[in-house]
């Protein structure tokens, strides 16, 4: 569990402003009623993310410490995108947070962009990293990261921006069903 105790020293350094600018990013708060996340060690590489519970799981022998801390903002992130996604969708089905639904691809998209963003690109070591699938979606002449990012980018707000980046995605919908 060596590397348990190096990932939790290295996010402990980060963890409050890492939060408070996710929070101020998105125009939401951390739920008042939710008392921790929790990262489960585990020996998948691939990290899912359980919405109910706030939880997710972190692979336990990255080669680089620097890539758990993408992992873990990434999958926190998640959890402060579907709080703020229903403030603005407040019809949105539970289900559709999950794959292989749109709404899925588009928070797939966004946590990258948002880790990225000038914000929060100061805790990471490297820019995130998208989906290989998501890379090879092309709208109108570029990758769909590309496109999301340019959305992000002349944003008004956030709230705006899921709005605006929302349309898009169901436009091409197609190109994601993968």
């Amino acid at each position: 569990m060596r590397q348990k105790a190096l990932y939790v020293s290295i996010w402990k350094k980060k963890e409050r402003a890492a939060f408070e600018q996710l929070s101020e990013v998105m125009g939401t708060d951390w739920p008042k009623k939710r008392k921790s996340i929790r990262a489960l060690i585990s020996i998948n590489p691939i990290c899912p993310r359980f919405l109910d519970s706030w939880s997710f799981f972190i692979f336990f022998n990255y080669r680089n410490p620097s890539h758990a801390v993408e992992t873990i903002l990434h999958e926190v992130c998640h959890f402060l995108y579907f709080k703020k996604w229903k403030e603005v969708f407040p019809a949105a089905k539970r289900r559709t947070f999950e794959s292989p639904h749109i709404e899925w691809h588009l928070s797939e998209l966004l946590a990258p962009i948002i880790l990225n963003g000038p914000e929060l690109r100061p805790f990471l070591k490297k820019k995130a990293a998208f989906y290989e699938e998501h890379e090879a979606v092309k709208i109108k002449g570029v990758s769909a990261p590309v496109y999301f990012t340019k959305l992000y980018e002349r944003r008004e707000s956030f709230e705006s921006f899921l709005k605006e980046s929302y349309r898009e995605i169901k436009k091409y919908k197609k190109r994601f069903a993968f």
